[in-house]
């Protein structure tokens, strides 16, 4: 019987153990990230697996690298710990660089949302996962930036006196209440444009930001 995977189904069976785990970023001299090919459900992933009694995080990584690619790897750096995100998210293609400040992975056509029964989901053409190893150093610094190009928000003032924003409205899962872009990083928004309007002072401008952070 192959392995079944259920994620935020309300019909799965009761979960009987908690295993951590680790995933492994890779990159050789031109900056390629190593993928591994999935057997058990013929995906592609990072390589990484299930943390073992007795071991460091990082003799984790090396070991699981080893048994699933042959290559033998030596950790740098930890980018940070995770949960499982709330919203369901699926890119189109993924490439990666060395920047200054530490590794980006680039992202195109990213759906974040699955479409249920309001069919709420967000779509960015571009989007970024930077990571950060010199967090430590940095105050206030984020391990992770989750980065969206091209954005266009309302932010408007409604009759009853409240301040409404539209264009990152993501639903998040029961199971997962109060989680969403933030669960990925620091949110960083890049070429930002705002359309402010407020009736009650007669005021409509569009605000536009080369970087916005959000942290």
């Amino acid at each position: 019987m192959g392995r079944i995977d259920y994620v935020d189904d309300p019909d799965a069976p009761p979960i009987t153990n908690v295993l951590p785990s680790v995933v492994a970023i890779v990159q050789d001299e031109h900056g390629r990230v190593l993928m591994i090919h999935k057997t058990d459900n013929d995906k592609w992933a990072l390589p990484g697996g299930g943390h073992e009694p007795g071991e460091s995080i990082a003799d984790t990584v090396v070991r699981e690298v080893k048994e699933e690619t042959g290559y033998d790897v030596r950790v740098e750096s930890l980018t940070g710990t995770y949960t499982l995100v709330a919203a369901d998210i699926s890119i189109g293609s993924v490439s990666s660089r060395w920047l200054r400040g530490g590794p980006e992975l680039a992202l195109e056509n990213v759906e974040i949302g699955a479409a249920g029964a309001n069919g709420a989901s967000l779509h960015f053409d571009r989007a970024a996962l930077a990571l950060n190893p010199f967090a430590i150093f940095q105050r206030n610094g984020a391990w992770n930036e989750f980065r969206l190009s091209g954005l266009e928000l309302s932010l408007s003032h409604d009759s009853d006196g409240r301040w409404s924003l539209r264009g990152l409205d993501l639903p998040t899962s029961p199971a997962n209440k109060g989680d969403g872009l933030g669960a990925l990083g620091a949110l960083v928004l890049e070429d930002l444009v705002v359309h402010l309007d407020d009736p009650q002072h007669a005021v409509k401008v569009d605000l536009a930001a080369s970087e916005l952070r959000l942290v």
